[in-house]
């Protein structure tokens, strides 16, 4: 799942960036197993962010490699920011505005599916 505002530094005034929860295979990010950790990420948008990422936390599922490679990670903050740009069109009086995405990438070529988006509240 990803939400394509900052939730740690909530809009209009924050670091602008979208934020990654993801685990490999059919782990579950929203209903996860007793003692899993996601692969948890912040990708910085332009201006301030060209490609700059911070890792908040590792799967527990993958040793420690990332989860997504960063092909992948450009590809779903591409249509992160479409889906954005859509919804802010809805909700455009609504300062504090994010959409909460679901998404997966299938195997084993690796189409990236948009399962569901729906308004973030902060």
């Amino acid at each position: 799942m990803a939400i394509t505002a900052n939730p740690f530094d909530p809009p209009p005034d924050s670091q602008a960036a979208y934020h990654i929860n993801v685990q490999p295979g059919a782990a579950s990010v929203t209903n996860p197993v007793p003692d899993t950790v996601p692969e948890s990420l912040l990708y910085y948008k332009p201006p301030a962010g060209q490609g700059e990422m911070t890792y908040l936390s590792h799967s527990s599922f993958s040793g420690g490699a990332p989860v997504l490679a960063f092909g992948e990670i450009v590809e779903l903050t591409q249509s992160l920011n479409a889906i954005h740009e859509h919804f802010s069109r809805i909700y455009r009086n609504e300062p504090k505005f994010g959409m909460d995405v679901g998404f997966k990438f299938l195997v084993p070529d690796g189409a990236l599916v948009i399962k569901q988006a729906r308004r973030y509240v902060f």
